[in-house]
């Protein structure tokens, strides 16, 4: 879980404006790009993994922070946030590759979406597919859990069960949604700004 901090500047002059939505978006697709550099690395597990004291191979958070260094791009105009940017891919990816290690769930690797808000006809698109969808998609380990309290006969336990899951998989595409929505970097003027104050 990662927790999200919203802020708001008040009375932000233009160029300030136009500097911090630099800054933010061209923060996020470096973190995007190193991330997908990481998962794309030739033999990542090998090179990240180290034996614990029982001898039972695992992933390294040190191991895996030393490997996003050598991938984070050399000469970064942002330079110090260099550190910051370790540690947020680190996490992530952190997260992925224990879930994975355990084995008990799936997990999708982490990425991280366009900055660019949805367009009209796209949302009013969504909107439609989630008002007429009568059942969201459950997980894989969800639709087991459900079936074994079946066939145990606690049919009552994973009837309520089902409904759960599926409020959280309706609450789960409603908030897809209103990301999509607001994923935009300020308005369509401050994004023109910083297009011009970009130095990529």
């Amino acid at each position: 879980m990662f927790k999200t901090a919203r802020f708001k500047i008040h009375n932000p002059s233009r160029h300030k404006r136009a500097m911090l939505t630099y800054v933010l978006t061209h923060y996020h697709y470096t973190l995007k790009r190193l991330i997908e550099d990481a998962l794309a690395a030739r033999d990542l597990l090998n090179r990240i993994s180290t034996p614990d004291r029982r001898g039972k191979v695992r992933v390294s958070q040190y191991a895996l922070s030393r490997l996003l260094y050598t991938l984070a791009p050399k000469g970064w105009s942002l330079a110090p946030l260099r550190d910051y940017l370790i540690g947020d891919a680190a996490a992530m990816l952190l997260s992925h590759l224990k879930k994975q290690e355990k084995g008990k769930h799936l997990s999708n690797p982490p990425t991280l979406s366009g900055l660019e808000p949805m367009t009209g006809s796209a949302a009013q698109q969504a909107y439609a597919e989630f008002a007429t969808t009568v059942e969201f998609p459950l997980k894989p380990q969800q639709i087991e859990k459900i079936e074994d309290m079946r066939d145990s006969g606690k049919t009552r336990v994973a009837e309520r069960i089902e409904k759960v899951y599926q409020n959280w998989a309706a609450s789960k595409a409603a908030g897809e949604i209103m990301r999509k929505m607001d994923s935009g970097m300020g308005s369509k003027g401050d994004r023109h700004d910083a297009e011009e104050n970009r130095a990529f």
